[in-house]
């Protein structure tokens, strides 16, 4: 864990840093220490970014994230082989970087930062629990909006817990009659009832209801018309 979490903060944090750092101050009165000191800051900066610019263009995954960050790097990279044969050394007295203190205390305090941004409780989005419909064949949006009378309709409840434990109940209403499953899930479970509708009868609109209740207050409701006509 430990090991995943150092190769994560290297190649996503420091490297992209420590380019763009090679890019803006090739050379001039940095010392190692400074210089991935300051490339940490930077790429601590450089990361929400980087994940608002894929979410505008790719979207916000792991492999859009990714693809800029790795676009970001070749390109100050070559900044960088660019200016690192043209750049002077600069003298000391006219160095606009910040001391080794104050370096320091600028990464310190964009670590602190970070932190309590990524452990503030709405930092993170919580995935809740979900409520839909699927057909025989596990199509979602298959299900029939007209049906001859006695034809066999075949539908899918399913509820997914989210990223929490589920309690509650499902009540299912169809043709007048309801009919009313417990729920009990563990984080990031699913569940499915199958049921066989009947459509005999006399041909006219039939309504199809399915409600979720759970403890604090969650509430979902999914429903489908069905149009049952005369055999003839």
């Amino acid at each position: 864990m430990l090991a995943s979490l150092l190769a994560v903060v290297a190649l996503a944090v420091w490297a992209p840093g420590y380019v763009l750092l090679l890019a803006i101050h090739p050379r001039g009165r940095l010392s190692a220490l400074e210089r991935h000191a300051m490339a940490l800051a930077l790429g601590l900066v450089l990361l929400p970014l980087v994940g608002l610019l894929a979410s505008v263009t790719v979207g916000f995954t792991w492999v859009g994230v990714a693809a800029w960050l790795v676009v970001l790097v070749v390109a100050a990279g070559a900044v960088a082989a660019a200016r690192r044969g043209t750049a002077v050394r600069e003298a000391a007295s006219h160095s606009l970087v910040p001391s080794t203190r104050v370096t320091l205390a600028l990464t310190l305090a964009a670590l602190a930062v970070a932190g309590a941004v990524w452990a503030w409780p709405g930092a993170s989005q919580r995935t809740p629990p979900a409520l839909w419909l699927e057909d025989g064949a596990g199509q979602a949006l298959a299900l029939p909006s007209n049906v001859t009378s006695g034809a066999p309709i075949r539908v899918v409840v399913l509820v997914a817990s989210g990223d929490a434990p589920l309690d509650g109940t499902l009540t299912v209403s169809w043709d007048g009659n309801a009919t009313t499953h417990a729920v009990r899930l563990s984080p990031d479970q699913r569940a499915s009832w199958t049921l066989d509708l009947g459509t005999t009868g006399a041909p006219g609109d039939r309504a199809f209801d399915a409600r979720l209740d759970a403890a604090g207050g969650v509430a979902r409701d999914v429903h489908f018309l069905l149009r049952v006509g005369s055999g003839a």
